[in-house]
């Protein structure tokens, strides 16, 4: 099981790895995001084991800056055995953001769940 940053051509994979159903809307702020220059696919991770795909997270900034400020998107399952891949995503993003030159970082979450985040698992998400 490894964490990685997306492709640009993955970015159906990285809005399927929410399963939340909100996929036009994700995508469409996605790509918002990127025009705007707030976010990058390098930015955008995923954590998986071969062919799938157990979690992902997106890192945003202000539009322009050279590195992120916030974890948004950042969406786990984290019931039972899947509390390793959450745990492995969280440490690994955390590891490249501060090699990024980020010393502290943010997390969105939406109170309750809305467009673009969509939470489900608020009360897991907000004790990272």
């Amino acid at each position: 099981m490894h964490t990685r940053p997306i492709r640009a051509y993955e970015l159906d994979l990285f809005v399927e790895a929410g399963g939340t159903g909100h996929y036009k809307e994700v995508k469409q702020y996605l790509e918002s995001m990127f025009t705007a220059g707030a976010m990058r696919p390098e930015w955008c991770f995923v954590v998986q084991e071969e062919e799938r795909v157990f979690g992902r997270v997106a890192l945003g900034a202000l539009p322009g800056a050279d590195r992120p400020l916030a974890m948004v998107l950042l969406d786990v399952y984290w019931e039972g055995e899947h509390l390793v891949p959450g745990t492995l995503l969280l440490r690994d993003v955390l590891d490249r953001t501060r090699a990024m030159g980020t010393e502290k970082i943010e997390q969105m979450l939406d109170d309750p769940p809305m467009y673009p985040q969509f939470q489900h698992y608020p009360e897991k998400e907000s004790n990272c």
